[in-house]
């Protein structure tokens, strides 16, 4: 029957497909869907299971004797991973069809047995009458769901008790590995309502994790618009000396060009008394933009730019890359004072 199939996968043979291996196709194909080839599973009859690997793939056939003669009654197969398929041929042979580490068929099927949720959900699988199932989170997979033994299953992976969750999830982050390794780890053997949560919660509290995993990814930058002229937006900061004073500064974005006021102290007020003396000179620009300092956020300085009709822009708060154009300035500043005080240079604090 298979004949005119195999021979178009021999060395050299061209691959042409005749009306032989069309009929042998069908064939096979309806011998697969027989159901005197595909029997239903019997827990009491002799079982046999039979595993293969190849350098791409795993395959296993689930036999058992019934009436006398074998009958297939599942079949499966699972293409490898790229990591799997560099293992050698032995470890790819004993990859197949495996329960978790550290945990035995004997042992999940015991705490299965006593597992409400379990004595319910094989009732209703039996019987069919899902409408008497209390945990919904069943029934979208009802269809996917088999008994052997005390064991539920869901295809090829099996469902874990309650009692066996913390260890099993415990097993699958051996080694420490992210989230998506650890989600992996679990698809391909086992399974219950809610095991993604389970996995992303435990990861995320895992102390040794938390210790070396890396910040949180920056959101991406984006550019401030350059203004069409001088002086029609500005931003300003303060910059902390060691010697307790500070300066006061204020950049225009289009020309870089800035306003530097040295000050002891950086009430509102006396911002707003060195903002006056440096739009005299300069004229009102459209905006300011400022970090989320006590002086910028005050009322009495909202009130001071509403009276001169420019926006306050604030920055993110936190994050000081957002005001990028006076931070670049005031790195160029603190430069210049740290060469200035080793030559004994001393600022006039007003």
């Amino acid at each position: 029957m298979a004949e005119p199939l195999s021979r178009l996968t021999k060395k050299g043979e061209p691959f042409i497909w005749e009306d032989s291996q069309e009929t042998a196709f069908r064939e096979l194909k309806g011998h697969l869907a027989n159901t005197e080839t595909l029997g239903y599973f019997d827990r009491n009859t002799k079982t046999v299971l039979i595993t293969d690997a190849s350098p791409v793939g795993l395959g296993a056939v689930l036999v058992q004797e019934q009436n006398g003669e074998r009958h297939v009654i599942c079949y499966v197969s699972k293409s490898l991973t790229t990591t799997e398929r560099k293992y050698s041929q032995t470890e790819r042979e004993v990859l197949g069809h495996v329960t978790p580490r550290a945990l035995t068929t004997r042992e999940i099927e015991e705490a299965s047995a006593v597992d409400l949720d379990l004595i319910q959900l094989r009732k209703c699988i039996r019987s069919k009458q899902w409408h008497k199932l209390e945990n919904k989170h069943y029934l979208p997979l009802r269809d996917e769901l088999c008994i052997v033994g005390q064991l539920v299953l869901r295809g090829t992976r099996i469902l874990i008790p309650e009692t066996l969750r913390g260890m099993v999830i415990g097993v699958a982050h051996e080694g420490h590995p992210g989230i998506v390794c650890m989600k992996r780890r679990l698809r391909t053997k086992v399974w219950w309502p809610g095991i993604d949560r389970d996995a992303e919660r435990f990861c995320k509290t895992c102390h040794a994790c938390q210790l070396v995993s890396q910040p949180q990814a920056p959101e991406p930058t984006k550019p401030t618009e350059l203004p069409t002229g001088p002086w029609q937006h500005v931003s300003a900061d303060l910059i902390s000396l060691p010697s307790g004073d500070y300066l006061f500064v204020v950049v225009d974005y289009f020309s870089r060009y800035f306003e530097v006021d040295t000050m002891r102290s950086t009430t509102t007020e006396r911002i707003i008394k060195s903002l006056r003396k440096i739009f005299l000179t300069h004229g009102l620009p459209l905006s300011i933009t400022t970090d989320n300092g006590p002086q910028f956020i005050a009322d009495s300085f909202a009130d001071f730019l509403a009276e001169q009709g420019i926006e306050h822009r604030r920055v993110t708060p936190l994050w000081p890359q957002a005001n990028g154009k006076v931070e670049r300035q005031n790195k160029s500043l603190l430069k210049r004072i740290r060469i200035a005080q080793t030559g004994r240079w001393k600022l006039t604090i007003i």
